[in-house]
């Protein structure tokens, strides 16, 4: 790998203290980039590269049908290397100052209905992966985790006197999280499940069938398989769930400001997406409740 991005990586994980998996993508976005111009300009020195040569890549991804967010994270990726590389005086020119984001257009959130989570949840279990899976899908959406936070989640991280639990999440900031006190009793039983099960008890919540901690892909996969059987939704991720709880929160009358600290998003922007799906209800509530309008403009 260049010994450039080497060092920018080195920055981000351990001055910036991004997680590990902000830290791969970055990795794979440089490194991508890297592989691009040395194929189609030949080796270059980071200092030479311009910004045609940043939009020659860009009409590159466009051209493989790369998602809209993607290429964007992409070119945040480029430019966050960039401000690293000027800042320390390695370059002296910033070849992203005239690269803009793709335009996206607005997508609205894809949820689970509640009716199908409660479903899953309260089906009776037959065995302690029935239980771990169901656990799985309740933690996800309950607390609104995000895939990396429950993956590292410990039974040390519960607060079982105070119905509590603290999640660790991106820039290593710790916030709070309530529990039903359906979901600590829940957890109870599945720590015994757990105990009965191994002799050397994993500290984590969400183990694999051997006991091991799980990993980001396991994660993924076992939730998609679950949503992909209980729903009938567009996508099926574990990012879903989440999307799924703040919109819940959302239409249940819950402030947007709350439901902000709640998920830990350190921009209200990133929390503001959630509105936008109650308005869609909304408007066609109104519509289908009053079909002779339809002239309103909302």
């Amino acid at each position: 790998m260049d010994s450039k991005i080497i060092r920018f990586l080195d920055y981000i994980k351990y001055e910036k203290r991004y997680s590990d998996n902000t830290i791969v993508a970055y990795r794979k976005d440089l490194n991508q980039f890297k592989s691009f111009l040395d194929e189609t300009f030949g080796e270059m020195d980071w200092a030479e590269v311009s910004h045609l040569n940043v939009r020659s890549w860009v009409f590159h991804l466009s051209e493989l049908s790369s998602d809209k967010r993607t290429i964007n994270r992409k070119i945040s990726s480029l430019r966050s290397f960039y401000k690293y590389l000027f800042n320390n005086q390695i370059v002296s020119s910033h070849p992203l100052q005239h690269i803009q984001s793709v335009k996206v257009g607005k997508s609205l959130p894809v949820v689970v209905p509640t009716e199908a989570i409660d479903k899953y949840i309260n089906a009776p279990s037959e065995s302690w992966q029935d239980l771990r899976d169901q656990m799985l899908i309740q933690v996800l959406y309950e607390t609104g985790m995000r895939r990396a936070e429950v993956m590292k989640l410990t039974f040390d991280d519960i607060r079982w006197d105070r119905q509590q639990i603290r999640v660790l999440g991106k820039g290593n900031k710790w916030r709070i999280i309530p529990l039903r006190v359906d979901l600590v009793d829940k957890l109870t039983k599945y720590r015994e499940e757990i105990q009965a099960q191994f002799d050397d008890l994993t500290p984590y919540i969400i183990v694999r069938d051997n006991g091991k901690p799980a990993y980001p892909k396991w994660i993924y996969n076992k939730v998609k398989q679950i949503i992909d059987v209980i729903a009938t939704t567009e996508k099926s991720s574990p990012h879903i769930l989440r999307h799924s709880i703040a919109t819940h929160l959302l239409d249940n009358g819950a402030d947007v400001r709350i439901i902000k600290e709640f998920l830990g998003h350190s921009s209200m922007a990133s929390t503001e997406i959630y509105t936008h799906n109650s308005i869609e209800k909304l408007k066609a509530a109104y519509k289908s409740s009053l079909p002779n309008l339809d002239r309103i403009i909302l």
